[in-house]
């Protein structure tokens, strides 16, 4: 399965997300199954600027190259016939082959529009301001999250309230069919939709807690037991760019190993590009055709070495 949530989170500015997990699950191949940071499944696919889809359900490759498909009506794309043509088949796949096919498509003009698509039916979202397919207990565990996050952030930002509550959900790994790494797409009324170049952050497996009080208040320590692995990670998205904006690598420097997701064929298995840099990584997803973006927030930029 998997876990795709799209919100509207600020109706003034139309600024809408869409975010998924990136792990592929399989009823014939536990290895895969286990290939959870090495074998990332892209499910978020951006059509053009102004609709972007999630997947979910049982061959998401077949899925995802369905909504790629779309992408040949060029000019005469529209959400009306994204939601015909996915509803049609979600409902074929439901009804022939007892699969199932799930689908949240959003759309950011003239207003932010969300819908949910499952076993052919078609709804429309926009009211309540959230759509999400997958597992029922990673959004249980999303909503969790949510209500404990929420007065532990700067209030009013419901963007990083939404983006710290999916990455807590899949980064835990307590939903089975749930993790890796954390994808999301967003636009608004003036910003067309592309991928967002996210950071996240994986501690060690195995940590101690210790909490400080003190006359400001509370202060949590913590450390890595003795004889403890301190091993942690950074994964850095790289959005595509250009003619490519539906590219996609994962980058973890400490490993000097990128996955790269290409925007023509989302749906088959990431190119792994090895190297220390990020320039490296975006000179070598140019050579195979695909634009990537530079970091240029200061702080990802200084994480990457690009800024001392």
């Amino acid at each position: 399965m998997t876990f795709v949530i799209a919100r509207i989170t600020d109706a003034e500015t139309g600024r809408l997300s869409l975010l998924a997990d990136t792990k592929l699950t399989t009823r014939h191949d536990d290895k895969v199954n286990r290939q959870v940071y090495s074998g990332p499944f892209q499910k978020v696919v951006i059509l053009d600027d102004d609709v972007v889809v999630g997947v979910a359900g049982d061959g998401p490759d077949r899925s995802v190259q369905r909504v790629s498909a779309l992408r040949e009506l060029g000019a005469k794309l529209t959400v009306d016939k994204v939601l015909l043509n996915l509803g049609e088949y979600s409902r074929e796949e439901s009804s022939n082959s007892k699969v199932s096919k799930s689908f949240v498509v959003a759309s950011r003009l003239p207003e932010p529009r969300l819908w949910k698509i499952r076993n052919g039916v078609v709804e429309d979202r926009t009211r309540i301001g959230t759509a999400w397919i997958g597992d029922p207990d990673a959004f249980e565990v999303f909503q969790k999250n949510v209500a404990y996050l929420r007065p532990r952030l700067p209030a009013g930002d419901a963007e990083n309230l939404l983006v710290s509550a999916m990455q807590s959900t899949v980064v835990a790994g307590s939903i089975k069919s749930v993790d890796g790494y954390v994808v999301r797409a967003t636009g608004n009324q003036d910003k067309p939709f592309r991928f967002a170049g996210d950071v996240e952050g994986v501690l060690p497996w195995l940590t101690e807690g210790r909490i400080v009080s003190s006359p400001g208040g509370f202060t949590l320590h913590l450390r890595v037991p003795p004889g403890g692995d301190a091993t942690s990670h950074n994964r850095v998205s790289i959005p595509g760019t250009g003619s490519t904006f539906s590219a996609l690598a994962h980058f973890v420097p400490e490993s000097s190993t990128a996955w790269l997701h290409r925007h023509e064929h989302p749906w088959l298995t990431p190119l792994v590009i090895k190297s220390s840099s990020v320039l490296d990584v975006i000179a070598m997803a140019h050579d195979h055709n695909q634009d990537l973006e530079t970091p240029s927030t200061p702080w990802v930029r200084k994480l990457l070495g690009l800024e001392a």
